[in-house]
C-alpha cells in the first residue's frame, strides 16, 4: 500500500469571516455606492483621467460616480501577483492572493517608547537607524519600514527615511508617503542602488473616510504609479464615526474607497501593482479614541483580507494592533486576536510589528516580541505535513514499546524543522527560571534588543560611494522641498 503525501498548501484559507455569499452582497452594495453615491476626488488630473474613461464627473463638487463595468475593467488590469525585490535575490518576496504571508514592522510613528525609562519621547534619527537595523536582523520580519524622526526637516522626512532604509537593510521596503512631490526624490535614491532589478519599495496611499480621495494622497498614488512603484491602497475607516456603526456597512464603504482608488490607478497607469489594504479602527465612544484592539477589530481585518482575496489581489493588514501603551498582557492578547486571523485568512503582508498605542508609538522591545509571535503564527499557518516519513510507521516499529525516541535518527532529522524555536518565552520550571534571573518577557526583550544592536559588524549595506551619493540626493531634496 502506498502512502500519498499530503502537504498543506499555503494558498488554502483556513478561516472565513464572511463566506462567499457575504462577500457577494458586500461587493454588490459597493458597486451601488460608487455608481449612485460616488466619491469625492480632489485632483484635477484624476478627474480628467476618469472622465475620459467614462466616469460621471461633477467638477464643481469634484464628485465622481463609477460604473460597475469601469471598476471591473480596472480590477482586470491589476496584476495578480508581483515580486518586491530585496537588495539581493534571497530577500525577494512574492505577493499574491494565494501566496505566503510576509511580515513587516510598523510604519510612521512619531514617538517611541524608551527601552530604559519606559516613557514616550520623540523619534530621533538615531532611533530610525536602530529601528531599521533591528527589523533587518530579525528572522521573522520580511519587509522593513521606517519611523518618523522629529529632528529632521519634516518636508524631507520621508526622503531621509528612505535613504536610511536603503542603507541599513537588505530587505524589501514599505513606505508611508505623504506627498507626490517626494516621489521623484525617492526614484533618485532607488536609481543610486546598483544592480537593482524590479521594484524595491512599496508605498502606502490612503483614501480618506468618508469617501474622499484627497489631493495629497491621490497625487502620491499617481506619482508612484508613474514611476512603477507598487501601491498599497488603503482605507482607514473609523467605524462608527467615519463609517457606519455596523461592521458590514463599514466594509461596504471601505471597499468602495479602495476600489475607487484602484480604478483611478489602473485607468491612469494600467498594470500598476496594487495591494488591497484596509486598516480600520473602531471609534470608542466612551473615550473618544480610535481603538485598534478587541474582537471586532480582528473581525474587520479578517473580512477585508477575505474581500481582497476574492478580487484576486495581494492583501495587507495591521494584525499587530493594540491600544496598550506598553508591552503588557493587553498588548499580547490584542495582537494575537487580530494577528492570528491575519495569518489564517491568508494576508500577503501582516504588519504592525513594534507598534503600541493605536499605532502611534514605536517600541524596539515590542518588535522582538512580535518577531516571535510572527514565527509561531507562521508555523501554525504551515499546518502539519502528512507523508510516509512524518507518519513514522517504521520509526514506531523500530523503537517499539517501552523505549524512547530521544536519540533516534528520525528525531534528530526532524527536531529543527518540525518545531519553531522562539527566543523569548520561558520553557523552564520555576527553580530553573529563578536560577536564570527570574526575568519576564519584557526584560528578556530588552536584553535581546541590546544584544542584537551591539553587533560590531553592523554597518551600511551599500558601498560608501553609494551612501555618499544618497546624502547628496537628500540634500538636494531638502533645498527644493523645504522651500515649497
Amino acid at each position: 500500500m502506498t502512502v500519498t503525501d499530503c502537504i498543506p498548501d499555503a494558498s488554502i484559507t483556513q478561516t472565513q469571516v464572511l463566506g462567499s455569499a457575504g462577500i457577494q452582497r458586500i461587493h454588490d452594495t459597493t458597486l451601488r455606492v460608487l455608481d449612485e453615491v460616488g466619491i469625492v476626488i480632489k485632483h484635477d488630473k484624476a478627474l480628467d483621467v476618469l472622465a475620459q474613461a467614462g466616469a460621471r464627473v461633477d467638477r464643481q463638487c469634484q464628485r465622481v460616480r463609477l460604473s460597475p463595468s469601469l471598476i471591473e475593467n480596472a480590477l482586470k488590469q491589476a496584476p495578480r501577483e508581483f515580486i518586491l525585490r530585496g537588495l539581493t535575490p534571497d530577500k525577494d518576496i512574492r505577493l499574491s492572493a494565494d501566496g505566503p504571508t510576509h511580515t513587516r514592522p510598523a510604519s510612521g510613528p512619531n514617538f517611541i517608547l524608551d527601552g530604559t525609562s519606559r516613557r514616550r519621547r520623540k523619534v530621533t534619527r538615531a532611533d530610525v537607524e536602530r529601528w531599521v537595523y533591528l527589523a533587518d536582523i530579525l528572522p521573522n520580519i520580511d519587509v522593513v519600514s521606517g519611523i518618523h524622526p522629529q529632528d529632521v526637516p519634516q518636508a524631507t522626512c520621508d526622503v531621509y527615511v528612505l535613504a536610511v532604509l536603503l542603507q541599513c537593510s537588505s530587505k524589501p521596503i514599505m513606505m508611508s508617503g505623504y506627498a507626490g512631490q517626494e516621489v521623484r526624490w525617492w526614484a533618485e535614491l532607488l536609481k543610486a542602488v546598483p544592480n537593482q532589478a524590479g521594484p524595491r519599495v512599496m508605498v502606502l496611499s490612503s483614501v480618506n473616510t468618508p469617501l474622499v480621495f484627497s489631493h495629497v494622497q491621490c497625487d502620491l498614488a499617481l506619482e508612484c504609479a508613474k514611476h512603477g512603484i507598487p501601491i498599497n491602497v488603503s482605507s482607514a475607516g473609523l467605524v462608527g464615526a467615519a463609517t457606519p456603526i455596523t461592521l458590514a456597512g463599514s466594509l461596504v464603504q471601505m471597499n468602495a474607497e479602495i476600489l475607487a482608488a484602484i480604478t483611478l490607478i489602473e485607468t491612469a497607469y494600467p498594470e500598476t501593482p496594487v495591494v488591497y489594504s484596509a486598516y480600520p479602527a473602531i471609534f470608542d465612544v466612551q473615550h473618544a479614541m480610535a481603538s485598534y484592539g478587541g474582537a471586532e477589530y480582528g473581525l474587520l481585518i479578517g473580512a477585508c483580507i477575505e474581500i481582497g482575496r476574492h478580487y484576486g489581489l495581494p492583501t495587507a493588514s495591521l494584525g499587530m494592533g493594540t491600544d496598550a501603551m506598553v508591552c503588557d498582557q493587553q498588548s499580547g492578547i490584542e495582537r494575537v486576536l487580530a494577528g492570528y486571523l491575519s495569518f489564517m485568512m491568508g494576508t500577503s503582508i501582516a504588519g504592525g510589528a513594534g507598534a503600541l498605542g493605536q499605532h502611534g508609538l514605536a517600541s524596539l522591545e515590542q518588535m522582538v516580541i512580535d518577531d516571535d509571535i510572527f514565527g509561531a503564527l507562521r508555523r501554525q499557518k504551515e499546518g502539519i505535513r502528512v507523508t510516509a516519513d512524518t507518519l513514522a510507521f517504521d520509526v514506531i516499529a523500530r523503537v517499539g514499546p517501552e523505549n524512547h525516541y530521544l536519540d533516534d535518527e528520525h528525531t534528530l532529522a526532524h527536531m529543527r524543522s518540525e518545531y519553531c524555536r522562539l527566543s523569548l518565552p520561558n520553557r523552564l520550571d520555576y527553580l530553573a527560571w529563578e536560577h536564570k534571573g527570574a526575568k519576564d518577557i519584557n526584560e528578556k526583550a530588552t536584553a535581546r534588543v541590546s544584544r542584537l544592536l551591539s553587533d560590531p559588524h553592523r554597518s551600511p549595506k551599500l558601498e560608501p560611494v553609494v551612501v555618499k551619493e544618497m546624502e547628496t540626493i537628500v540634500s538636494a531634496a531638502s533645498r527644493e522641498l523645504e522651500v515649497t
